[in-house]
């Protein structure tokens, strides 16, 4: 490839002033093809290269009072004038740019020159220069190159030549060191964009595992509250049918205990009549007892008659024989009768007595069977009580078992839904490790 330009504008002639042995400089950019497609955008030609290296000398013996002017400027703005402070010393600085502008009035454009521009961006950038600040020193530059050189400039011709060839070179300089603050930049990002998804794919592999370990440990929580809440299921289950048998079987005392209830009753009616029966029947026993005493007064009475019949039979003789016979019979009728009459009324002695025994012995039955009746009451109340409480208890325990049917249908389905989180942590692992 030619290392020349060739243009075909009218600027390609030599300025008159030009001197005659002035070198031509060389172009050599055939590792940056953009440059020179640059170069021809700004009408930046190689004659324009020799004119600037003939302006080198110029930029030389005043390059003290270029940079000075220079650094004037950019000293009054307090952001540059920390960079400066932080990074560097202003002494310093100005060999460094002394060096660097001599350099860019050489006129040679090679892999060398544009290597040294590309490494005054990177410094700069490295330093936290912003590209505004740049440009904006890289106009000072040329408005103090451009101002020194038109004062050794005597045609007005030279100094409108040096301003457009001043501005096409420092245009350039600021297009190459801005595509390399680009670059820089491009760098920077990728860079930063390498360490987060560095970091990124770290900590995702990182919270990937930590998330399928802990939906492993989930799972297996999981599981094994799902077999808890099945068990206590099964027992609340259980628990509801001995309760419903319970119930059943208070149910069932309950009627046992009205039957019961109603036995007393029939017993208590049946005392009660017992002791009227018994009553009447003391009554009889008195009045029986009354009438062996008239029977047992008649029979002693009808033996004293007989006696008497006896005595006056006798005085009667052999006429009183008969009734002597007879009355003796009366006799021995009353002398039973009144041993009948005896036997008759202890008997009736006895059976006053047992009378009396049945009678109080009525009374604590019946006292007994009143006490029955109300314990009876008082414990088909108590029944009538469990009763109830077993039917609240029933509906709780059927809200529970309804309440522990729904946690484990909760339950089952969080391990569904950690299975899937176990997989989404899995997917999210080999996705991070395709990063």
């Amino acid at each position: 490839m030619n290392t020349f330009f060739k243009w075909k504008s009218k600027r390609e002639e030599p300025a008159k002033s030009e001197p005659a042995t002035t070198p031509m400089p060389t172009v050599d950019l055939y590792t940056h093809p953009e440059l020179q497609k640059q170069m021809e955008l700004i009408h930046l030609t190689q004659h324009d290269l020799t004119f600037i290296h003939s302006l080198q000398p110029i930029v030389k013996n005043r390059i003290n009072e270029i940079v000075s002017v220079f650094y004037d400027r950019v000293l009054a703005v307090p952001s540059l004038r920390q960079i400066i402070e932080e990074h560097s010393e202003v002494s310093r600085l100005k060999q460094t740019l002394s060096a660097y502008i001599i350099d860019m009035f050489d006129g040679n454009l090679n892999e060398a020159s544009i290597q040294k521009r590309m490494k005054v961006a990177q410094m700069h950038f490295r330093v936290g220069l912003q590209p505004k600040w740049y440009m904006g020193t890289f106009q000072q530059v040329q408005e103090v190159i451009i101002q020194l050189v038109n004062e050794e400039m005597t045609s007005y011709e030279m100094r409108e030549r040096a301003m457009m060839t001043i501005a096409k070179l420092i245009n350039f300089e600021m297009q190459i060191v801005l595509e390399e603050y680009e670059k820089e930049n491009m760098k920077l990002r990728e860079n930063q964009y390498e360490k987060v998804k560095t970091e990124l794919k770290h900590k995702i592999s990182s919270i990937s595992e930590d998330l399928a370990g802990l939906a492993e440990e989930t799972n297996l929580s999981v599981e094994q509250v799902d077999l808890h809440a099945s068990g206590i299921s099964e027992s609340i289950h259980s628990n509801v049918e001995s309760v419903r048998q319970i119930q059943i079987d208070a149910a069932s005392g309950y009627e046992m205990v009205k039957q019961v209830q109603s036995h007393m009753q029939f017993i208590a009616n049946s005392s009660e009549q017992m002791g009227e029966i018994i009553h009447q029947l003391k009554q009889s026993s008195s009045q029986i007892t009354n009438i062996i005493s008239m029977v047992k007064q008649i029979a002693e009475q009808t033996n004293l008659l007989a006696l008497n019949a006896s005595i006056e039979a006798a005085r009667a003789g052999v006429h009183g024989n008969g009734f002597a016979v007879v009355a003796q019979e009366v006799r021995k009728l009353a002398q039973q009768s009144k041993q009948s009459v005896e036997q008759i009324t202890g008997l009736v002695h006895d059976s006053a007595s047992l009378t009396n025994q049945a009678v109080n012995t009525t009374a604590d039955v019946k006292q007994k069977v009143t006490l029955g009746l109300e314990d009876s009451a008082q414990t088909q109340e108590k029944f009538q009580q469990i009763l109830s409480s077993i039917d609240q208890n029933d509906e709780h325990i059927n809200r529970v078992e309804a309440d522990v049917m729904e946690l484990v249908q909760v339950i089952q389905s969080i391990s569904g839904d950690t299975r899937k989180v176990a997989t989404t942590a899995e997917n999210l692992y080999k996705t991070a490790n395709t990063l």
